[in-house]
């Protein structure tokens, strides 16, 4: 009998190309941007300093540092996303008691082609899962009785 723990995969070194449009680009931007970096076993590199700066004083240096943390995420070669966006331009502000970020980016696509300019806006702040995320997806619904 072998047990799932028996099973080890390291699926960060397969090959397979998973971004097919802009939306799947960005998928794959919220889940590098929403991991915080060393938090995957065996794959510390992967993720970003963003999550961490949450915890420093709430001020314009630390939106400063939010910003680099989020380019160093996008640049870094461990997060394999590092291809997909060109001409990235990241800036973070602060608001009521959270940090507004906007990334204003061009996807490169499979076929080669660059995409019209895109621009992601999101939130961070310090509580629960530090990443604001759309609470509403599209095509999802919600059983509220």
């Amino acid at each position: 009998m072998v047990s799932l723990s028996d099973v080890s995969l390291d699926y960060g070194q397969q090959a397979e190309d998973t971004v097919t449009d802009v939306a799947s680009a960005v998928q794959k931007l919220v889940v590098v941007l929403s991991v915080p970096r060393g938090a995957r076993k065996r794959y510390e590199e992967f993720g970003s300093t963003a999550y961490a700066s949450l915890f420093e004083p709430f001020d314009d240096i630390t939106a400063g540092w939010i910003g680099i943390g989020i380019q160093e995420a996008i640049e870094n070669p461990a997060n394999e996303i590092r291809e997909l966006f060109t001409d990235l331009k990241v800036s973070v502000a602060r608001g009521a008691q959270t940090y507004l970020c906007a990334l204003d980016f061009r996807v490169i696509l499979p076929s080669g082609e660059k995409s019209a300019r895109v621009t992601y806006k999101f939130q961070l702040q310090p509580q629960g899962n530090a990443l604001s995320l759309p609470r509403r997806v599209p095509g999802l619904r919600s059983n509220n009785g």
